[in-house]
């Protein structure tokens, strides 16, 4: 009988704690705070903006480029293994 009365004890202290951890997630949480606005540095220039708007196809020697539709170039091929990037040059002019 000591056993049983053991045993009420813990399902009782189970179901209590179980009970409080319910209500503490019922607890509102504290409202978030504001981050300072930081403004964005301003895109540095690259290789292809340096090109004339005339070029449509350029080259580093390892890759060759073709200028898209919306006027960024896009790769036409994957850099080899041993190769070694020369600055950009344009290959194909309008």
């Amino acid at each position: 009988m000591k056993r049983f009365g053991i045993l009420i004890g813990m399902v009782s202290a189970a179901a209590l704690l179980v009970a409080g951890a319910a209500s503490a997630a019922d607890l509102p949480l504290p409202p978030p705070k504001a981050k300072p606005h930081r403004a964005l540095p301003a895109p540095e220039p690259n290789e292809f903006d340096r090109l004339a708007s005339d070029c449509i196809e350029a080259s580093n020697g390892c890759q060759r480029f073709r200028r898209a539709a919306d006027g960024k170039f896009d790769a036409l091929n994957n850099i080899g293994i041993a190769c070694q990037p020369q600055p950009l040059s344009c290959t194909v002019r309008r």
